[in-house]
């Protein structure tokens, strides 16, 4: 059995960029680190190039596309995301576009992905949104914390923990988007951080961060309706 797990980690705070570790008949293997990912918090891979795409979560926020080779890493470009603090990228199932979360300036930035070289084209579409939630010291603004495609490649969700929602737009078949809809109000001061889909029911599960909590949504093209919530604390702790 073999495994390889890639580690991101945050040079501004003594991490070293990139790491690689491999896992082979019980053992366990570090790889020599990758500093040019640098804030690497987040990744996707492309399978049609065989490509990582990294966040570098900085105020001048960037993403770097990388592959990896029998001795090391390779840079194959760098591209700005637009935006302060990236920390989420998501692929859509085709592969021509790019969605990238930045936190700190509470955007999504959206490239259409050079079908040949598999490089980011830029200037991306900018989705910016406006508001606050309650909870003063982490919703004084928005926070895209996610961007995710439906599983079809239809719909693009942007998940937004400053003000408690969910935003959705439609993406044609030539890659443009539709008109910005609202998928799902959260509760407020619930701070909905991470979404994924079920892959093969209309299904989808949304991770509130600050009310520790766990939604199933109904997806229902673009629009995401609630069908239950859990904790995600042991009983009776408090928060």
């Amino acid at each position: 059995m073999s495994l390889r797990v890639l580690l991101g980690t945050y040079a501004n705070a003594g991490g070293a960029g990139l790491r690689t570790l491999t896992f082979v008949d019980g053992t366990w293997t570090a790889g020599d680190t990758f500093p040019d990912a640098r804030n690497a918090s987040f990744g996707t891979r492309s399978q049609r190039h065989d490509f990582y795409y990294f966040v570098d979560e900085q105020a001048d926020g960037a993403l770097g596309v990388y592959r990896a080779t029998d001795g090391g890493w390779q840079t194959v470009a760098t591209v700005p995301t637009w935006g302060a603090e990236p920390c989420y990228v998501a692929l859509d199932p085709h592969e021509r576009l790019l969605a990238v979360a930045n936190y700190g300036s509470g955007s999504a930035a959206v490239f259409r992905i050079d079908p040949q070289s598999g490089v980011p084209t830029d200037p991306p579409i900018v989705l910016a949104d406006s508001g606050h939630g309650r909870n003063g010291d982490r919703q004084e603004g928005p926070h895209v914390h996610c961007t995710c495609f439906s599983p079809d490649g239809r719909w693009l969700y942007v998940v937004d923990l400053g003000t408690d929602q969910i935003t959705s737009y439609e993406v044609s078949t030539d890659g443009s988007l539709g008109a910005r809809e609202v998928a799902y109000r959260a509760p407020e001061g619930s701070g909905p951080r991470h979404l994924v889909f079920h892959p093969t029911q209309p299904l989808a599960i949304l991770l509130s961060e600050l009310a520790s909590t766990l939604t199933i949504l109904r997806v229902e093209g673009g629009t995401l309706r609630p069908v239950g919530t859990v904790s995600t604390l042991p009983p009776r702790l408090s928060r």
